[in-house]
């Protein structure tokens, strides 16, 4: 049965791998209803009958969980509601209660004027034609109809054994968990409860704030001013719902995502006693992946996103698989589930072997040469714009490039660069490598001098 509902659905807050936008310019919670209709019809007509739904903690949060319940609800679908938390803990639901599918009501790392949506079908990722085919469900207002169940559910406790069992955290461990109002807050004060070491947690209170990008200066300025009062410590820092972990040691030096998937990835291969393989992306540093192949750690690379690196994990059978962004991904004990907590659980873990502090640890990589990951508005160009004039100006100049999934690697003999488009806005990414800071200072300016072409500005 048809059911019929009003306002148009905006294209361009279908992303590749969930749904996101500003509040109030891209979507309302009108919206949330018509994704709550579409997903629920989806979930019945593949035979399943409950969603999970949890929030994070934006203001607008509230209001879009609430929409997107009843539309679930109208659909037919059964609910359950597992109120505010973070994106890893709902996710894992399917693997903890009976449910089928589950949705993430949060905006990640953006700002608090936005808000979204992560899908997970069976177990595994609702992406890229997923979300195609639930947009062209929304136009055509292609819906069941029925009275579903809600009910409220926690497995917390279950969740937060599962995510600290076996691990052995040195006594030793001084850390500071900063939680920067986001979802993490709640889970990482049960999490470290009877954690050995010294522990202390920082903004842990809910509250809107103008960035929850745990990787941005601005965000980690407050956790290096912790460190300051805190000697010998080091911080976990965590983005809006969680689900993404980036660190910084006890000389206030942040570890690239190359650099805490590299030690991840040793420590792994010293306790396995066996070759093992990680999953990276396109953006990770070339020169790192090489050194990994003098421990008989092979690397293989995937598309940026959450279900892109599950797929090549679970085809190359990997064992960890990560992005420069902070997100890690564990086959072997985690449900291929990106959790910020869970990872800082392991990472201390990892620690345990080693007799150096952090920073000295860090010391062990090889010296690399690499950008931080640029983020570039694309004005009043298009980012598929801007793709296809960077193509065209390397063609004409005939220098050496490959198209990979979404982005362009530019090869240079001195190292490489890349260019690929955000997901979820207007915006491209840059990242460039040198083998030497020579090289590296001659392919930034190889990048910038071809971007400058088309009137965009490092």
């Amino acid at each position: 049965m048809e059911f019929m509902v009003s306002n148009l659905f905006p294209r361009n807050v279908i992303g590749d791998y969930d749904i996101r936008g500003k509040v109030g310019i891209d979507f309302s919670a009108e919206h949330a209803y018509q994704v709550g209709l579409a997903f629920g019809s989806i979930v019945q007509q593949q035979e399943g009958k409950t969603v999970s739904v949890g929030q994070d903690r934006r203001k607008t949060s509230p209001m879009f969980s609430s929409m997107l319940i009843k539309g679930l609800l109208d659909s037919g679908a059964n609910v359950i509601d597992l109120g505010k938390t973070t994106t890893p803990y709902v996710s894992s639901s399917y693997n903890f209660i009976d449910c089928d599918a589950s949705i993430s009501v949060t905006a990640s790392h953006n700002p608090a004027h936005y808000n979204g949506f992560k899908f997970s079908l069976f177990g595994n990722s609702f992406f890229g034609d997923d979300l195609q085919k639930m947009y062209e469900r929304i136009v055509n207002k292609s819906f069941r109809s029925g009275s579903g169940k809600l009910t409220k559910r926690s497995f917390v406790d279950n969740y937060i054994n599962y995510i600290k069992r076996n691990f052995n955290i040195s006594e030793k461990s001084k850390v500071i968990w900063d939680c920067g109002h986001g979802a993490a807050g709640e889970f990482i004060e049960l999490a470290v409860k009877d954690l050995k070491g010294e522990h202390k947690i920082i903004r842990s209170e809910p509250k809107d704030v103008p960035d929850y990008d745990n990787s941005k200066i601005s965000f980690l300025e407050k956790t290096k001013e912790e460190l300051d009062k805190n000697p010998g410590f080091i911080a976990f820092t965590f983005d809006g719902d969680a689900d993404r972990l980036v660190i910084v040691d006890e000389k206030k030096e942040v570890w690239t995502g190359d650099e805490v998937l590299c030690f991840l990835s040793l420590v792994k291969r010293i306790k396995s006693g066996q070759k093992i393989s990680t999953v990276w992306t396109s953006k990770s540093s070339k020169k790192i992946t090489d050194w990994l192949k003098e421990f008989e750690i092979e690397s293989f690379f995937s598309k940026v996103g959450h279900c892109y690196l599950t797929n090549a994990m679970n085809k190359n059978l990997s064992s960890i698989g990560g992005e420069i962004s902070g997100h890690y991904i564990f086959r072997d004990n985690f449900f291929t589930i990106d959790d910020g907590i869970f990872t800082a659980l392991r990472f201390l873990d990892c620690m345990s072997i080693f007799p150096y502090k952090l920073n000295q640890i860090k010391s062990i990589f090889p010296k690399v040469w690499v950008s931080p990951s640029l983020r570039i508005k694309c004005g009043t160009l298009k980012k598929k714009e801007i793709m296809e004039y960077v193509e065209n100006i390397l063609v004409i100049s005939d220098h050496s490039f490959e198209l990979k999934d979404d982005s362009i690697i530019v090869n240079h003999p001195m190292g490489w660069w890349l260019i690929r488009p955000s997901q979820t806005e207007n915006v491209v990414s840059l990242r460039c490598e040198g083998w030497n800071e020579n090289g590296y200072m001659e392919v930034k300016n190889f990048m910038e001098t071809t971007l400058a072409n088309i009137g965009l500005i490092i």
